[in-house]
Order: structure tokens, then sequence, then C-alpha cells
């Protein structure tokens, strides 16, 4: 089962590459429109989702990402949460959190509950109680997409979507840590880091690293 059409804006992909810009307060991992997002709110999603992945059935789990990967992807769907909402205002758009709810259960209806929470924690470091989170950050993408370009296909609406949600980041003045990255207002995402992000591990190395450090 492949969620790539369904998870849209929300999944990341690193561009590699070194970079100074960004918080430089001790602390931060962003800032968005004068607000900050800590290091620690970051961290905190690492582990989840480090021990949420640990649990699942090791038949689920065939690659994980590394540490500095499910930092990264934390930073990014916090901020783009944050562009999203801007969004949501400027074009007068209400989501409750019964819609989002019927769009959770019908993709899970679609695809599988079991096997859809484990590719969003595997291939997307999304931790357990990330999860209904992720898929409001989808429905509005989804919402806006149609809202911005009602009568194109999906690559024009994604396009109309992209463009104009790097309007909206380009207001915000978007800055985050270059422990993981800097935030491009063209593509809605991280780009570039201080270290050496490894996209995916394999299982049985992160297997093998969980049980040394338990002994």
């Amino acid at each position: 089962m492949k969620l790539r059409s369904v998870v849209g804006l929300a999944s990341v992909a690193l561009v590699l590459s070194a970079c100074s810009n960004g918080p430089s307060r001790n602390g931060l991992a962003a800032i968005v429109d004068g607000q900050t997002i800590s290091t620690q709110s970051i961290s905190d999603q690492v582990n989840q989702a480090r021990t949420d992945i640990q649990a699942l059935p090791a038949a689920d789990v065939q690659t994980v990402p590394s540490i500095q990967m499910l930092g990264a992807m934390a930073v990014h769907r916090i901020v783009l949460n944050k562009v999203l909402d801007k969004a949501l205002a400027e074009q007068g758009i209400t989501i409750s959190d019964t819609d989002v709810t019927a769009f959770e259960q019908s993709i899970f209806a679609q695809y599988g509950k079991e096997s859809v929470v484990a590719q969003l924690m595997t291939n997307n470091g999304v931790p357990a109680s990330e999860i209904h989170n992720f898929f409001r950050t989808v429905l509005i993408e989804n919402v806006l997409e149609k809202k911005l370009d009602p009568t194109g296909d999906q690559t024009s609406q994604t396009k109309a979507l992209v463009q104009y949600l790097g309007q909206v980041s380009d207001k915000l003045g978007i800055e985050i840590s270059p422990r993981f990255g800097k935030w491009d207002n063209a593509t809605l995402q991280p780009t570039g880091s201080d270290d050496v992000l490894s996209t995916l591990n394999d299982a049985a190395q992160f297997a093998q690293a969980q049980a040394q450090q338990t002994q």
C-alpha cells in the first residue's frame, strides 16, 4: 500500500547541503511568525516516534528513519502546520475535528489501519500521538487545493497550493535551526543540514542498537 497520493506536502524529502542560517538561540528549533518551537518539543516527538516504531510488529518494520531525519521530519510537520493554519485563516476556512476524524477513518477503511499507521511511523516518522494531526494536515491541503484551483487536475491543484503556501510561508518569516537545515518557502520544507542525514536505516541495525542501549 502506498500513501504517496494521500500524504501530499506532509511528506518531507530533504536536500542535503550545509547551511548556517536559522535561530542561534539555544533551545530553539524554529521561529514562525515570532512564535518559537523548542528543541525539547522536537526531541519529545523523536523519542516518541522511536518508541512507537520499536513497538511495531517486526514484519511491519523494514526501514527506520535516523534520529536526525526524525528531527527534521518533526520540524517540517510543525512548521508546515503553522503555515496551513495561517492559510486557513486567510481563506476563511474552518476544519473541524469531526471532519478530520471522518477523513482519517476513510483512509483507514480504504488501506487498513495497521498498514497505514506502520507506514506513517516508519516512512514519515510520525509518532502515534501525532497521527490524527497528520491527517488534519493532509485534509487541509486537500481542501485548500480545491479552493485555489477548483477545476484543475491534481498536478495543477498541487502547483497552485505550493505557490500559495509559499507566499504565506514568506509572510511568516520562518527560521529554523541549522541543525535541521533552512526553510525553503518555494518547496515548503527544510533543505540542508549541519548534520549528515541518513534517509533510512536498516531495521535490523535499529533493533540491534536498541538492544545495546538496554543492556
